[in-house]
């Protein structure tokens, strides 16, 4: 029976061990095709930006046919990155033919072949080989090789164009950019530079209107100093433009209408405009919330029976406010000056949610209102 236990013990250790070893070999995978996406992207900007280079000026001064040697890329990542990257520069050079380069197959030249002397024997591929290559006249006229390796936080790339003639190198350059610099991912037809596709991305941004409609509601409830006299809240219904100092939206700006009413109580209108700024700087994420921290003034105007916790500084009582309102026309107006902060949250940049206290600024000596926070709220609204 022990026997059969500790078999059967065994074996699901075995299993598991399995399992496991399955399991690191798929995160390894998972992490080669990742780091594989991130160079291949890294790569090809190099590549766009030596055949930009060669548009410019053409490294052969002339137009003449070249094969491609191949691409090596740094080894332990995927098979199929150098076939891409092959596949890749091929574009660039049909599809940019004021580089002067004409890309031709030659199955010659990158066969791998066996060539036999009195003293010796050669073992290369067909362009490398003196004696071969100069037979391969009709078929090209240089060698493009292209070598992609990592330093450090660099990706380099080497390049040489060499005459199959004589095998003496005509064109030589390196070029590398660092893995923090994010590649600018150019259109193979027409190339264009760096800097110029940096500002067709600006000028894209540029074309995002400037001025967006918000539409919300907010509520405000007044901190009164007594139990004993109270006041409904305020509710809020928004109308208001906003617009960005700078296309990353770190900071905000905007004026906002809105109208309040509570039949037997109060009608009322402010204005208001805020400065937001963004509070987590260069961390902005396309998916996670966007928070601002934000202020600004504002200014009410309150029409009816409501207005007298605003009209006197004096302490109120409900017998004050049963005399104001009893046996005769009441009809007072009040105006408020009020400064807010608050705290908003914004969902792809469309919903929009937060919460706010505010100062009445000529409130100060109020006997009603609470000190110092005069009033606090949420608001929910979006952004057109």
């Amino acid at each position: 029976m022990n026997r059969i236990l500790l078999g059967i013990i065994l074996a699901l250790y075995s299993i598991g061990t399995l399992h496991a070893e399955d399991g690191d070999a798929e995160l390894a995978n998972r992490a080669r095709g990742a780091s594989a996406m991130s160079i291949q992207l890294m790569a090809a900007d190099l590549l766009d930006e030596l055949v930009y280079s060669w548009t410019k000026n053409p490294p052969l001064g002339m137009k003449a046919r070249v094969a491609l040697m191949g691409v090596s890329v740094p080894v332990g990542l995927n098979a199929q990155l150098a076939s891409l990257l092959e596949t890749h520069v091929t574009q660039l050079m049909i599809k940019n033919p004021q580089s002067g380069i004409i890309p031709v197959y030659c199955a010659a030249c990158v066969a791998v072949t066996t060539y036999s002397v009195r003293d010796k024997t050669i073992i290369a591929r067909g362009g490398e080989i003196p004696e071969i290559s100069q037979t391969l006249k009709n078929q090209a006229a240089f060698a493009l090789y292209i070598d992609i390796e990592g330093q450090g936080s660099q990706l380099v790339l080497r390049s040489y164009i060499v005459s199959l003639n004589d095998h003496s190198i005509v064109y030589a350059r390196s070029l590398a950019t660092d893995s923090s610099q994010p590649p600018s991912l150019r259109h193979a037809v027409n190339l264009v530079s760096a800097d110029d596709a940096r500002r067709e991305y600006l000028a894209i941004l540029e074309g995002r209107k400037r001025l967006s409609l918000s539409l919300g509601i907010r509520t405000s409830v007044i901190q009164t100093s007594s139990a004993v006299v109270l006041t409904p809240p305020f509710v809020w219904a928004t109308l208001g433009f906003e617009t960005f100092a700078n296309h990353r939206k770190k900071w905000l700006a905007d004026f906002q209408f809105g109208v309040a009413s509570l039949k037997g109580d109060h009608n009322a209108w402010q204005l208001s405009s805020r400065l937001y700024r963004h509070l987590m700087l260069e961390q902005m994420d396309l998916i996670a919330p966007d928070v601002y921290i934000y202020a600004g003034p504002a200014y009410w105007e309150i029409n009816g029976p409501g207005t007298a916790l605003f009209k006197d500084d004096a302490k109120l009582t409900p017998g004050d406010i049963a005399a104001n309102l009893g046996g005769r026309e009441y009809k007072p107006k009040a105006h408020i000056t009020a400064f807010s902060l608050g705290l908003e949250a914004r969902l792809a940049d469309f919903m929009r949610m937060g919460l706010y206290v505010e100062h009445f600024t000529n409130q100060n000596q109020n006997a009603n209102l609470k000190a110092n926070i005069h009033s606090y709220g949420i608001e929910l609204g979006v952004v057109l």
